[in-house]
């Protein structure tokens, strides 16, 4: 089924209409659950009892489970379930099976297309040899009418053919299958499915996702398409050379890897600024219905942001779970609040995970915005509820090509930061560990991201990295500065610390012997002395020199990811060391000094001189929190291999104890 958007419609007629289809799709829960946990077999039990309810959509996007099954991620698997799913009507003619096939989501996309999503070939394979013919006679080569053409030269509403989505998607041996079908059935037609409605071509558009072995694959058979020009004035291989970043390694390569990268010409990235065109858009959708989430949320949203300060919600949590589960008389109620984004907003995991629980399709809802869950878990930075959409790939996969009515990707809310609060939620110090956070952030996201909306521009003619920059360039000039003036203040503390304790080493307690030995060298408070101001001067001037390497370094955006941050922290304790071993060195030349019988005097003295250490240990303590993940990588990195030792050095013990037994 198609929902047709009109603008003559009542706002009570759209509304009435709205309830009614989300009526339908939440009838589909169950199966629908079925397919994100990839239990086909059960979606395959469901449609065998209801077969009548095979082509009803079971999304917002208009999906129904043909389109599911087509984008499986186990292909194997996709086209075993299509072929069960098609075939499961025994009284079905081979017509009505072409027109189930044929049935398009709100995106223009059928099953074929959907294929592309898996790029299963077994699947695809199924599909056109048992169902590529038109279900309508026509005279003419594609003239628009899908129903006329053979599935495989088949558009949506991008224009864009099975073939071209599936190159777009980089699935190079499906393309490869593809292109050999339409030169065995007719060769003239081919070279009209390399361009979509806006006269982007398939290698452009490969090459924009990074798709690098199938835009080679489409150039070494079709070597027209390097020659095609776009609306921009470009070929293919222009575009590619404004794309060092292409080219940059992910990991240290070897020396010659870099020598040639950097004889390339180009330094920064060059992008043209008319760059919208992406595989799925879908970002000029205007459909009415979506403003009647906007007067519909203010019932769950006091309960919910009251419980965005909590860590499980409590009481609050329990009894908000309790109105979320389904009621006999309302199962639509929870469609008409949406309280699952002002839930992600708030950052209240408890009720997330029970929306979800209790109506998995919800993970698909929009605001007034186009923004599903996914867009403002990532702006509003919940982690948490990030984590638990990226446990579930297969709704990961349905949510990360989404564009807002903005034009922003997933990443651009990511380098947005007008609703920055993560300084405030995890207490970090100083506008460098707030960069920090925020470069870790974006590029977690980047990492979720499909390929073929890296170079991809909002409305505002921005590319996420580029509104990355502009966002946070204040932000990098107060962490600069912050950075500046922490490193050079505490230079000059270790410098002190250095002066004093190399002074204290030639000031030996209590003088020389006539012989020149100390008079207390063999007292052991005065070998602790000694070893005591050796390790504050190295702490001391090894602090200097981590501290110098900060002020010395360009400190732009990647140097803030871990190289500042982690010089920073490593001067900060050594810093504290040192501070800690001369406290210690001066506590022991008091009392090699000061020789008193009483116990509790001896007792006094102790914490009085060590004092100033544990101040400054809680003074910076915030700080040290700010480096909580550092201390987890040493812990991982170091510790655990000890562990390990220690471990397997008690199980042979433990085995030798029964040896003897």
């Amino acid at each position: 089924m198609e929902y047709q958007r009109t603008h003559t419609v009542q706002p009570d007629q759209i509304e009435i209409e709205f309830q009614e289809e989300l009526s339908r799709i939440e009838d589909l829960k169950k199966p629908y659950e079925f397919a994100m946990e990839d239990n086909w077999e059960g979606v395959k039990e469901y449609y065998k009892e209801y077969p009548e309810k095979l082509l009803r959509p079971m999304t917002l996007d208009g999906d129904n489970v043909l389109h599911l099954a087509a984008s499986c991620g186990s292909k194997s698997q996709g086209k075993r379930v299509l072929e069960y799913l098609v075939n499961i009507s025994e009284n079905s003619s081979s017509y009505e099976k072409r027109i189930s096939l044929r049935v398009q989501n709100n995106d223009g996309n059928n099953a074929l297309h959907q294929v592309g999503v898996s790029g299963s070939v077994e699947a695809a394979e199924f599909l056109v040899s048992n169902f590529n013919e038109p279900v309508k006679v026509s005279f003419t080569i594609d003239d628009g009418d899908n129903d006329a053409q053979p599935l495989l030269w088949t558009r949506n509403h991008l224009g864009e053919t099975p073939l071209y989505r599936t190159a777009a998607l980089g699935h190079t041996d499906l393309v490869k299958f593809y292109a050999a079908i339409l030169e065995t059935d007719n060769p003239y037609v081919l070279p009209m499915q390399f361009k979509r409605n806006d006269n982007m071509s398939i290698l452009r558009m490969a090459v924009i996702a990074q798709h690098f072995e199938t835009a080679l694959w489409l150039l070494e058979n079709y070597n027209f398409l390097a020659q095609q020009i776009d609306d921009e004035g470009l070929t293919s291989l222009q575009l590619l050379a404004q794309m060092p970043k292409a080219f940059v390694p992910q990991f240290q390569q070897s020396q010659w890897k870099m020598l040639i990268y950097h004889c390339l010409p180009g330094g920064g990235d060059v992008v043209t600024p008319n760059q919208k065109a992406d595989v799925e858009s879908n970002m000029d959708s205007n459909d009415p219905r979506q403003s009647i989430f906007r007067n519909k949320l203010a019932a769950a949203q006091t309960a919910i942001t009251d419980m965005g300060n909590g860590d499980d919600g409590g009481e609050k949590g329990k009894a908000a779970a309790e109105a979320i589960k389904p009621d006999k008389g309302a199962t639509n109620k929870v469609y008409n609040s949406t309280p699952l984004l002002i839930a992600t907003i708030a950052g209240t995991v408890p009720i997330v995970k029970e929306i979800l629980e209790q109506h998995p399709q919800a993970v698909e809802h929009v605001n007034y915005n186009e923004r599903n869950i996914l867009h403002l878990a990532i702006k509003y930075r919940q982690k948490q509820i990030l984590n638990l959409i990226r446990s579930k790939p297969t709704v990961l996969l349905r949510l990360n090509e989404r564009i807002d009515c903005d034009g922003n990707t997933i990443l651009h809310q990511a380098a947005d930061r007008s609703y920055y609060t993560i300084a405030l939620s995890q207490n970090l110090i100083g506008p460098a560990m707030q960069l920090q956070a925020e470069l870790r952030w974006f590029m977690h996201v980047a990492d979720i991201l499909p390929p073929h909306y890296s170079m991809h521009h909002n409305k505002k003619e921005l590319t996420a990295e580029e509104l990355f920059y502009y966002e946070h360039n204040a932000l990098l000039e107060s962490a600069q500065a912050w950075i500046k003036e922490t490193a050079q203040s505490c230079s000059t503390v270790a410098v002190l610390v250095a002066t004093v304790v190399f002074a204290a080493a030639y000031a030996i307690p209590g003088g020389n012997d006539q012989n020149g030995r100390p008079i207390f060298q063999d007292d052991p408070l005065f070998l602790l002395f000694t070893c005591m101001d050796v390790v504050a001067i190295a702490c001391s001037l090894s602090s200097v020199a981590f501290f110098l390497s900060v002020l010395s370094s360009p400190l732009e955006y990647p140097l803030f990811i871990s190289s500042l941050p982690r010089k920073i922290m490593t001067g900060f304790v050594l810093l504290f060391l040192s501070m800690a071993t001369t406290m210690l060195a001066f506590a022991a030349t008091i009392l090699l000094l000061i020789r008193v019988e009483k116990k509790w005097t001896k007792s006094l003295l102790y914490p009085i001189a060590f004092f100033p250490v544990p101040l400054f240990g809680l003074l910076q303590f915030p700080m040290y929190h700010s480096f909580r993940v550092m201390f987890q990588k040493i812990d991982a990195w170091v510790l655990n291999p000890f562990r390990c030792i220690l471990s397997f050095s008690k199980k042979r013990s433990i085995w030798g104890k029964r040896k003897v037994h």
